[in-house]
C-alpha cells in the first residue's frame, strides 16, 4: 500500500467529507484529502517543533497533550506523533469504508436490517468462481416483466405485468387453468365428509336453475341432474362358489352378524322393512321367487305341489270281485294284477283288475321332496359397499371465490367498472349483472319435481313437501281396515309431519274413518291404516302431504 506524499505547509482548514462527495481513492482522491492536509500540518508543526526546540531555552514549559488550548507550552515530538498515528488510523478507516459511489469490492458477509432497493437488478451467484463462468442467477425487471435469469441455462421465469407466469416463454398453468380441465358435466367421487366442493353440485337427481347453470343445462340437455346416489346395499344374489366375495354375507348369517355396528345400512334397511333384525324370514331350505302376483316383499309360503288328477270306475262279478271298469283308467289311476271277466247288464263282457293302483308318476315328474326346477348355490346378501364413503358430484360451473353461491366480490367489481357519474345503466348495460341476479334468484327459490306418483318440492332452507296419492278399495263390511305402506321418493332426514285427506266420487258416500300412522326413523318408510266406519259403494283415495328436512 502506498503512503501519501506529505508537503511541510500549514493547511488553513481541513475539509469536510460531504454525503454528495463520489468515493475516489487515489493521491488526488477526494477521500485522502483530510489525511492530507492533516499530514502537511503534521509534518509542518514537526518541523517548526524541531527549529522551536532549538531555539526555545528549557524553561519554557513543554507539553505531550495533543487536544491541549494553552499558548504558555508547546508540544513535543511525542505529541505530534500522536497526532500523527491519529490522523494514519483515520485515513486507513476511511479507505476500508464502503463507498457511496464508484467500484468497490466489499468482503465480509453484510446484514441489511432495513429495505435494499436495487435499481438496476441484481446477480447472484454462489462462488467467485460461478459468476466468473457465467453461472448466475440474476433478478430484474422491466416495463414488461419481472423476471428470473438463469444464465447457464439461458431460461427465463417471469411474471406479467398482467399475473401470467411463463417459464422459458411459455406460460404456466394457474388455478382457473387447472380447473377448466374437468370439464362441464363431469362426474367425479369425493369422499363423504366432503360436503360442498367448489364448482360441482351432488349427482342426486334434483332440478337444477337453467340461468344459474347455463353451461351444465347446455352438457345435460336439460336442467335434471343424473341420479348416481344408488347403494347396493341390501341387494341379494346366488354364488356359484363357497368363497364369498367381500362385502358380502350368506343371507341367513342376518340374525347373527348384522349389528347398527358391524353393517349400519343393511341394518337400517332391514328394520325398516321387518320392524326388527329377528323379524327377517331365512332362506334355510327354501326356494326365492319373484315378489309379484300378490305376493310381497318377506312373504313365507309352506311347500305345495300341482294338483293331481285321475278317473275311473268300478264294477262286481256278483262274487265280491272288484274290478276297475266299465271304462278304461285315466290319469294317476291304474290296474295290476290277474285280469277278470264279469258281465254288466249294460256293456256286456269287460276285463278288470283285482287291485286299484295310484301313481303320480303317471302324471307328474315325481322325487323324494317338492322342488321346482333347480340348481344348487350359496345365495349372499350385500353387506357392505366399497363406495359408501364416495358421494358423486358432476361438474357444474368454474372456481369461484365462494363456493355454490355468486361471488360477491367479482359482482361488486364488474359493477364499479361500468359506474359512470355522468349518466344512468341500464341493467342491460352492465355486462354479466343480468346473468349474475338470475343466479342469485335462483338460489333462492324452491325447486320443483316429481318422481312417480309423488310431487315434490325443496327449498333453499333445507324444507322439503312431497305430496302422494293412495287408491283404497271398498272394504265391503263394517269396521274393516285395510293397511298400506310405501317409501316416500326423497328421504327426508327425519320423520316428517304428515297429513291426510279423502277423496271420493260418490254422491251417497259416507266415510266414517280413522287413519294411523308410523314412519322409520329416516323418515323413507311411511305406513299408514285406514278405517271403514260405514260401507262404502265406490273406491275412494287419501291424500297425503308431508312436511320435513331434506337437507
Amino acid at each position: 500500500m502506498a503512503n501519501l506524499q506529505e508537503t511541510a505547509r500549514w493547511e488553513t482548514g481541513i475539509y469536510q467529507l460531504e454525503t454528495s462527495d463520489p468515493v475516489m481513492g487515489g493521491a488526488d482522491g477526494i477521500d485522502n484529502r483530510q489525511a492530507k492536509q492533516l499530514g502537511n500540518r503534521t509534518l509542518w508543526l514537526k518541523n517548526e517543533l524541531e527549529q522551536m526546540s532549538r531555539a526555545i531555552p528549557d524553561a519554557v514549559t513543554k507539553s505531550d497533550a495533543i487536544n491541549s488550548n494553552s499558548s504558555a507550552t508547546v508540544a513535543t515530538s511525542k505529541a505530534v506523533k500522536t497526532a500523527y498515528d491519529k490522523a494514519v488510523t483515520a485515513k486507513e478507516a476511511a479507505d476500508e469504508a464502503v463507498k457511496t459511489s464508484g467500484n468497490q469490492d466489499i468482503g465480509g458477509s453484510k446484514t441489511f436490517t432495513g429495505l435494499a432497493a436495487m435499481k438496476k437488478g441484481a446477480i447472484v451467484a454462489d462462488s467467485e468462481g460461478d459468476f466468473n463462468a457465467n453461472q448466475y442467477l440474476q433478478i430484474g425487471s422491466n416495463n414488461v416483466n419481472s423476471y428470473f435469469h438463469n444464465k447457464k441455462s439461458g431460461k427465463y421465469l417471469s411474471m406479467r405485468n398482467d399475473g401470467e407466469l411463463r417459464y422459458d416463454g411459455k406460460r404456466l398453468l394457474n388455478t382457473d387453468d387447472l380447473s377448466g380441465m374437468m370439464p362441464v358435466g363431469a362426474v367425479i367421487g369425493f369422499p363423504r365428509a366432503v360436503t360442498r366442493p367448489e364448482g360441482y353440485l351432488k349427482a342426486d337427481g334434483s332440478t337444477f336453475n337453467q340461468s344459474t347453470y347455463p353451461d351444465l343445462y347446455r352438457v345435460l340437455g336439460g336442467n335434471k341432474l343424473p341420479k348416481l346416489t344408488r347403494s347396493d346395499v341390501g341387494m341379494t344374489a346366488y354364488f356359484p362358489v363357497s368363497d364369498i366375495p367381500d362385502g358380502w354375507i350368506k343371507y341367513d348369517d342376518i340374525s347373527t352378524k348384522v349389528t347398527q355396528a358391524a353393517y349400519p345400512e343393511l341394518y337400517r334397511k332391514l328394520v325398516a322393512q321387518y320392524g326388527s333384525i329377528d323379524a327377517v324370514p331365512k332362506a334355510a331350505d327354501r326356494f326365492i321367487r319373484n315378489a309379484a302376483g300378490g305376493l310381497t316383499v318377506g312373504t313365507q309360503q309352506g311347500d305345495a305341489i300341482r294338483n293331481i288328477k285321475g278317473k275311473t270306475s268300478f264294477c262286481g262279478d256278483g262274487n265280491g270281485s272288484i274290478g276297475i271298469g266299465p271304462q278304461d283308467p285315466e290319469g294317476v289311476f291304474g290296474g295290476e294284477g290277474s285280469p277278470i271277466a264279469y258281465t254288466t247288464d249294460t256293456d256286456g263282457y269287460r276285463q278288470g283288475y283285482n287291485y286299484l293302483t295310484f301313481d303320480a308318476s303317471r302324471s307328474v315328474p315325481v322325487a323324494n321332496e317338492v322342488r321346482p326346477k333347480a340348481i344348487a348355490m350359496v345365495l349372499c346378501i350385500k353387506a357392505q359397499n366399497s363406495l359408501d364413503d364416495v358421494v358423486m358430484w358432476i361438474k357444474a360451473f368454474g372456481a369461484v371465490a365462494n363456493a355454490g353461491l355468486l361471488d360477491a366480490s367479482r359482482l361488486a367489481q364488474g359493477l364499479q367498472d361500468k359506474a359512470d357519474r355522468g349518466h344512468t345503466h341500464t341493467v342491460s348495460e352492465v355486462q354479466g349483472l343480468q346473468r349474475d341476479l338470475d343466479a342469485l334468484v335462483g338460489k333462492l327459490m324452491p325447486v320443483s319435481d316429481k318422481i312417480g306418483g309423488f310431487d315434490i318440492v325443496k327449498f333453499p332452507d333445507g324444507t322439503m313437501i312431497q305430496t302422494y296419492s293412495v287408491n283404497i278399495g271398498d272394504n265391503r263390511g263394517s269396521q274393516a281396515y285395510e293397511e298400506y305402506q310405501f317409501t316416500w321418493a326423497v328421504a327426508f332426514v327425519s320423520r316428517p309431519a304428515v297429513s291426510y285427506a279423502l277423496r271420493s266420487n260418490a254422491a251417497n258416500a259416507h266415510y266414517a274413518f280413522w287413519v294411523s300412522e308410523s314412519h322409520d326413523a329416516t323418515g323413507s318408510l311411511h305406513k299408514f291404516r285406514v278405517i271403514e266406519g260405514v260401507r262404502n259403494l265406490q273406491d275412494a283415495t287419501v291424500i297425503l302431504t308431508a312436511i320435513g328436512h331434506w337437507n
